[in-house]
């Protein structure tokens, strides 16, 4: 199996035209040379997918299957790019005379390389972040794809997925030689391929667009007139969909052969260049329309005969727009109103296409003259106000006429909400109604089973009800956020969500600049706070405050409790960012509103003084801190109910922190066994996760590495299970580095330091990237392996994390105690804990 040119046979199925054979050609090229780099065992590995006749499907089953760890929770946030590739791989399995197998190696190589990036803590954060890009592109290409024919997007889809597969083939490769025991800063190497690999999607795409300028509705229109001729021609080859060359290939043949007179007329041509290709053998005849003079002298023949016709007349005008109207209405009076017909048709100025179009919509909309000109009157004005070309007012006023006429129906509806959602591809679930609907759903539901497929017009006065469509489908599917366990089970759902959540927040925000903004609601401030847990959750700070920063601005009632479970979700990014102004200013808002509206021993308020007690505690106010939990606890002790049982083991935990800054270690003790052993019997890993990795920073202060080290363990096993990508988790291996050290295992502490900074690196966290870099420069000086380019990387982390240190000491230094006696290594601790102070 390991034979890389079973994978590039093209089907014999087709016969393939000189460029689609040129195209396979360089594609056979492209999957022997990024096969070849691939050992045995990885083209095996490859070749499972040989036999699939759903590749993507199969893909995505293998990952589930396979899926342990680190893998297990990537899926969700990769899983976008693997529906993004499916659309691509059809779009070139129906482009391209060959059979789906030659694609094996896109598939099988995308699942060889997301399995093995899984496997080492910094490639994987890597890889999220890779295919992201790759997504983007490959829904870029789709979309620009969507107009054109696959004939005309076989050569950018080939560069495509040559960018791909050699993509896959390189960091295979990489991740082979770091398995045998290369350094992973190798994996800094993968930047160059992904940078050349973004440069061929993006060349790709440019191609397409430029395609699309030019080209855009010819293919599809000449290829459905091939298709009615060979019809007509009662010859059994003609096929509705077919590839163009082929249906043109048998129309071009019978064209030749037969013996009968033939015309064929190309209409409204605008550049006769585009269609050479097309033009059939000289045994008959043909005419070209056009709106364009100049077009008739693109076609290089001596025998063709150029004709100028003129605009209508009055009278010629008004015998055709009566044979329109007689033509669709046969009782129609072309006698009345006889004035205003010519008024009317004065206006059109001849125009054949003009005259036509008004009669029928005259007719079908069952209008006199008289009514239809005083309409056409009123929009017209409309049209002149948007300084539209003079001789395209006839047919503007009519269009708009006609957008007016649907702006009100469904499809109308679903245009706005698609044109309003994200780039990516809109779920269908989303228009799925549950059986029965409820008194909310009852008034979508004739939209939502709409089967027709009509075209519709966006226009700013059905922005508002585009808003509102959007905004009812995605609250009926986004997770909501409960007290006790937050989103984090729920990862897969929101991810296919949250692109589309962000769309409809951003376009409100947008909205807001213009005469008629658009309004928001409840419903609309409760879904944005529940996409920012979500982003909150994941590690994706900023994204989520930007989000909260929206459900900020559309909250009306800045009094309200909504605003107050506003205010709390910014309290939680405050402590996770260390921004303790943030955190203090919108806990004392939350806490001033819940003390006003609610009773003294409602939950809500506990809440609301635990968060407050958690900006103290990290502002280094631990009485304080300790006084507030203390309130919190008082609070949720005499709460029935898990969720509020939670968030009381909760308030435990961290008075249990603050009593261990305090040194008072009894009390610290008691407090971390009892809401340890309430998260265990709960299952709840990720409260556990602060409760291992607080009482292990609580035992090195007492001089007991070893305990520290096995809890420090324990909580990183759990991040890395739960929350691989979060600051969190930074941290956590940041304390292992440093109880390694005190230990003497100076290998492991490298190991660890290297992925805390990887971490601090992805979410720009200055402080984290500066700590970590100066300790790991610091091991790789004292390491007698390291060579001159290990020396010269320790010497560039020290500078690094110098500079930064140097650049917010100034800063912070009024938080800082004063000791001239001060360690470094505090120093920098410092510049993590008043980071944002």
């Amino acid at each position: 199996m390991s034979n890389p040119s079973v994978l590039s046979a093209a089907s014999n199925d087709h016969v393939a035209s000189p460029e689609v054979a040129a195209l396979l050609e360089q594609w056979d090229k492209a999957v022997k040379e990024s096969m070849n780099k691939l050992q045995p065992r990885e083209r095996d590995e490859i070749m499972r997918f040989h036999e699939s006749t759903d590749l993507e499907a199969d893909l995505q089953q293998k990952l589930r299957l396979s899926a342990q760890g680190k893998l297990k929770k990537i899926l969700p946030q990769i899983s976008p790019f693997f529906g993004a590739l499916e659309q691509l791989r059809l779009l070139f399995t129906a482009s391209m005379p060959a059979k789906s197998w030659p694609l094996t190696i896109v598939s099988g190589g995308a699942y060889l390389v997301v399995k093995q990036f899984a496997e080492y803590d910094e490639a994987s954060n890597k890889i999220i972040v890779v295919l992201e890009k790759f997504r983007k592109q490959l829904v870029l290409f789709k979309s620009f794809s969507a107009h054109l024919d696959e004939k005309l997007c076989r050569e950018g889809l080939v560069e495509m997925f040559i960018a791909l597969i050699n993509f896959w083939a390189e960091s295979v490769g990489v991740l082979r030689r770091i398995g045998e025991g290369a350094r992973p800063d190798r994996l800094d190497r993968l930047d160059q391929q992904v940078g050349a690999a973004m440069q061929k999607m993006e060349d790709s795409i440019t191609f397409l667009k430029q395609l699309q300028e030019s080209r855009v509705g010819l293919s599809d229109n000449v290829a459905k007139a091939q298709t009615k001729v060979l019809e007509q021609s009662t010859l059994k080859d003609a096929a509705e969909g077919a590839e163009n060359n082929r249906n043109f290939l048998v129309l071009r043949e019978w064209l030749e052969n037969t013996s009968k007179r033939w015309l064929m007329i190309y209409d409204n041509v605008n550049d006769f260049r585009l269609l050479d290709e097309f033009c059939p053998p000289e045994t008959g005849s043909m005419i070209v329309t056009s709106r364009f003079y100049s077009v008739s002298y693109a076609f290089l023949d001596d025998d063709a005969t150029r004709i100028s016709l003129q605009k209508f007349g009055l009278d010629d005008s008004l015998h055709l727009f009566n044979r329109y109207r007689k033509l669709r209405d046969p009782d129609n009076d072309t006698t009345a109103d006889l004035n205003e017909t010519k008024e009317l048709l004065e206006s059109i100025d001849g125009l054949a296409l003009g005259i036509k179009q008004m009669a029928f919509y005259i007719v079908s909309k069952g209008l006199s003259v008289s009514e239809f000109l005083d309409e056409y009157n009123g929009m017209a004005k409309y049209v002149l106000n948007r300084q539209a070309p003079d001789d395209r007012h006839s047919l503007g006023t009519l269009w708009n006429m006609q957008f007016e006429d649907i702006k009100q129906t469904n499809a109308a509806k679903l245009l706005g909400i698609l044109s309003m959602a994200g780039p990516d591809g809109f779920p269908r679930e989303l228009l799925k109604l549950d059986d029965p609907p409820d008194e909310e759903v009852a008034g979508w539901v004739e939209f939502c089973a709409d089967r027709e497929d009509p075209v519709g017009l966006l226009e700013p006065s059905s922005l508002q009800e585009a808003f509102d469509g959007l905004l009812f489908l995605l609250s009926k599917r986004f997770p909501h956020a409960t007290a006790s366990e937050g989103l984090w089970k729920h990862w897969a759902v929101c991810s296919r969500y949250v692109t589309h959540v962000a769309a409809l927040a951003h376009a409100f925000k947008n909205s807001q600049e213009r005469p008629r903004p658009i309004r928001p609601s409840t419903a609309f401030v409760k879904l944005m706070t529940d996409a920012t847990w979500y982003l909150f959750e994941i590690g994706e700070l900023n994204e989520s405050k930007a989000l909260l920063d929206i459900a900020d601005e559309a909250c009306p009632n800045k009094q309200s409790l909504q605003y107050a479970y506003i205010c709390n979700v910014y309290v939680a990014i405050a402590v996770d960012k260390n921004d303790m102004e943030m955190g203090r200013t919108y806990s004392e808002k939350a806490i001033a509103i819940r003390e006003a509206q609610l009773s003294p021993t409602d939950a809500n308020l506990a809440l609301s003084y635990n968060n407050f007690a958690n900006t103290l505690n990290n502002e280094g106010k631990f009485s304080e801190a300790l006084a507030h939990y203390t309130m919190a606890n008082n609070i949720l002790s005499d709460v029935e109910g898990t969720e509020m049982t939670v968030y009381g083991a909760l308030a435990q935990l961290n008075m249990a922190r603050s009593f261990a800054f305090k040194g008072e270690a009894d009390k610290a003790i008691a407090l971390f066994k009892s809401s340890g052993e309430f998260f265990y019997k709960k299952s709840h890993n990720m409260f556990l996760i602060g409760v291992e990795y607080t009482w292990a920073s609580f035992l090195l202060k007492c001089n007991d590495p070893l305990a520290a080290l096995g809890k420090l363990k324990v909580a990183c096993d759990m991040a890395k299970d739960l929350i691989p990508f979060s600051m969190t988790l930074s941290g956590i291996y940041y304390k292992l580095g440093v109880t390694q050290l005190e230990m003497g295992l100076p290998m492991e502490a490298k190991d660890n330091f290297g992925h805390s900074l990887q971490l601090a690196e992805l979410h720009r966290r200055e402080g984290e990237i500066a700590r970590s870099a100066r300790q790991l420069a610091a091991l790789i000086r004292s390491d007698p392996q390291s060579g001159e380019a290990e020396k010269k990387e320790a010497e560039e982390l020290s500078e690094r994390a110098e500079k930064i240190k140097n650049a917010h000491w100034k800063a912070i230094e009024k938080f800082v105690p004063r000791d001239e006696d001060m360690e470094e290594e505090e120093k920098y601790n410092w510049l993590v804990a008043a980071w944002y102070r």
